[in-house]
């Protein structure tokens, strides 16, 4: 099919918009993850705990999108929302986790190790 050069074929309205703006999604997640890291570095005061918390992103948002797949539900804005929400969960729970961690090792003098792995079993000092 021979088309004059003026004839284009493109994305208008709201498909144009969303094309758009699709690159620019990655960026602003990007810039979160960055903020959320520095407010992390403030709060605990270390380097290294927001990195403890942040590796829970991607295994939480590949389990969302994995049971998306799993079920065959279509991306839209609900599930967007519910995937948000299941990152936002995990990511609480390893802030607990971490918190946890630290106030045994400061409020008990544990060392790092014997905090994170949690309390004694019966009081007996051993795990």
């Amino acid at each position: 099919m021979h088309l004059p050069d003026d004839i284009r074929a493109g994305f208008r309205g709201e498909a144009g918009e969303a094309a758009k703006t699709g690159g620019r999604q990655l960026a602003l997640f990007l810039v979160a993850v960055f903020a959320v890291y520095i407010v992390l570095g403030v709060l605990y005061e270390s380097f290294a705990h927001p990195l403890t918390i942040l590796s829970a992103l991607p295994s939480a948002a590949f389990g969302a999108l994995l049971a998306l797949w799993a079920t065959a539900t279509p991306f839209t804005l609900m599930t967007t929302v519910a995937c948000i929400l299941v990152v936002g969960m995990a990511m609480r729970n390893t802030v607990l986790m971490v918190d946890f961690a630290l106030n045994a090792e400061r409020a008990d003098r544990l060392a790092p190790a014997q905090a994170s792995s949690g309390p004694p079993c019966c009081g007996c000092g051993r795990l």
